[in-house]
């Protein structure tokens, strides 16, 4: 008889959630919100364009599925990094200033695990993300996809374009945009995985995405996926799709 329990996350191929994940999140989390408070206030306005908090500048959730074999890598960028519309100045400051935040943050959390970081140091964007140059990738080694990535990578310093499926991909998103503008008719809706660091803290983002009303199916079903494996590490990670 065909058993219909599922696998516990932890004895999962590819899943790291064991102590060692979580104390490295966990100094991850630590780290970056030191790094981020002690921001000036300049650098702030920099960074978050009046439209943005400054949950809009943390990484440490995307980190946390990176390190568990989640993702197989993720984008590390500040608003004004990627935001359309800037002066080549504003973007210039913006980008020194992650440069700093991965020299502070970053290398020194990955410098002893398999994680490339790989600055996106040439002319790069998709159609919904059309300044992805001077943002940074992280990889994944282990990841079975981490191979491919570097080859999609490599395609897009001679195109200077990566599409959103790519892009969707990489990320492990469970449905991408579409290439073209979208239809408001087919609903878009925006999804937030939130968790609180620690009992009792305040419920933040940890990563968010857009997808289509369609696709919400495949939307709960990776939702329920990545569930399972941050409660294995004690975070409860919830849901919001507005």
């Amino acid at each position: 008889m065909t058993s219909t329990q599922s696998t516990p996350a932890a004895s999962r191929p590819g899943l790291r959630v064991d102590e060692s994940a979580s104390r490295l999140v966990s100094r991850f989390h630590r780290l970056e919100k030191s790094v981020l408070k002690n921001l000036p206030p300049s650098a702030l306005k920099l960074l978050l364009l009046e439209s943005y908090s400054e949950a809009d500048l943390c990484h440490a959730g995307e980190f946390a599925f990176l390190v568990m074999g989640l993702k197989p890598a993720v984008l590390i960028a500040f608003p004004s990094t990627t935001e359309d519309g800037l002066s080549p100045s504003h973007r210039r400051a913006s980008a020194q200033i992650l440069m700093q935040y991965m020299r502070d943050v970053w290398e020194p959390r990955v410098r002893n695990e398999e994680i490339r970081l790989v600055r996106l140091d040439w002319a790069l964007g998709s159609p919904h993300a059309p300044f992805l140059c001077g943002a940074w990738l992280a990889i994944g080694l282990r990841h079975a996809k981490a191979t491919q990535i570097e080859d999609v990578l490599a395609a897009s310093r001679l195109t200077g374009r990566m599409s959103e499926a790519d892009l969707a991909w990489i990320l492990d998103y469970p449905c991408q945009v579409p290439e073209t503008e979208p239809d408001p008719r087919d609903g878009y809706i925006q999804v937030e995985y939130r968790a609180a660091w620690e009992r009792g803290e305040e419920i933040v983002l940890w990563t968010c995405f857009v997808a289509s009303e369609a696709r919400r199916s495949l939307v709960l079903a990776h939702f329920a996926r990545y569930r399972e494996a941050t409660q294995a590490l004690g975070w409860d990670l919830q849901l919001r799709i507005q």
